[in-house]
């Protein structure tokens, strides 16, 4: 019993979240009880015939005691940890649009931060997830309930997804590596621009309709922020109202 005890507490003492902790400390209590009545059984008493019950009585306790031990075994604290993390992906991420980057010969980095996280940021709460083009950031932080993303791409050049790595500190700083697939390959820039689309009129085409298509197709490569102001005038268009054409 001394050394399940001391075991249990071992356990503790490694133990990282409330939960497992909580767990360990009720078990730590039934057997401090256990050892307790242990040891009132083994006590001195004025008759012989009176000490086997308390004997009797301590020897049928381990059976209902041994699957109390589970919270010993590592695998326990795993699906904590998972469900945490599982839990907060659920949430909705906020976009990062600030960062910076620089490169050398065999890849290029991006730095970022994370400002208010609430804790410590830690390595284990990031994620990547890349394909030659592209490379997205996900940050999930399990407690409080955060999410961040960073969408990267087309990226400048081609990279080796399984190579990449993301590090990040305790103070929201965060640095992704991103493995050049070609060695001594100079990135012009992180993020290609898509090349703008010129409009192209019919001759005999309705000069609305060609309005109309300039206008689709400002909205299709625009960002948010235009299609947002395009939206805006197409409604106010409906409800009678002067658009701000400017706006857009």
């Amino acid at each position: 019993m001394e050394a399940e005890l001391k075991e249990l507490q071992d356990f503790r003492a490694q133990a990282k979240t409330a939960r497992v902790k909580r767990l360990l400390a009720n078990e730590i209590c039934a057997v401090k009880a256990l050892i307790a009545q242990q040891k009132e059984g083994q006590a001195p008493s004025p008759t012989t015939t009176s000490a086997p019950p308390p004997t009797q009585t301590v020897t049928s306790e381990p059976k209902p005691a041994q699957p109390k031990q589970q919270p010993q075994q590592p695998p326990a604290a795993t699906p904590v940890a998972v469900s945490a993390v599982a839990s907060n992906k659920r949430a909705v991420a906020q976009t990062i649009s600030t960062y910076g980057w620089d490169q050398s010969a065999i890849s290029a980095k991006v730095y970022f931060a994370i400002k208010n996280a609430g804790c410590e940021l830690k390595s284990e709460y990031c994620q990547l997830e890349c394909t030659p083009k592209t490379c997205i950031v996900h940050i999930d932080i399990p407690n409080p309930e955060k999410a961040y993303m960073l969408s990267l791409g087309p990226l400048g050049g081609e990279i080796l997804p399984n190579d990449c790595a993301v590090k990040a500190k305790p103070d929201g700083s965060v640095t992704v590596t991103l493995k050049k697939a070609k060695k001594g390959n100079s990135w012009q820039e992180l993020v290609s621009k898509a090349p703008k689309k010129t409009p192209k009129f019919e001759k005999d085409e309705d000069p609305s309709a060609g309005l109309m298509k300039m206008v689709q197709g400002l909205y299709e490569d625009g960002d948010d922020e235009m299609k947002r102001t395009i939206s805006k005038a197409f409604y106010e268009s409906r409800q009678g109202k002067t658009p701000d054409i400017g706006a857009i």
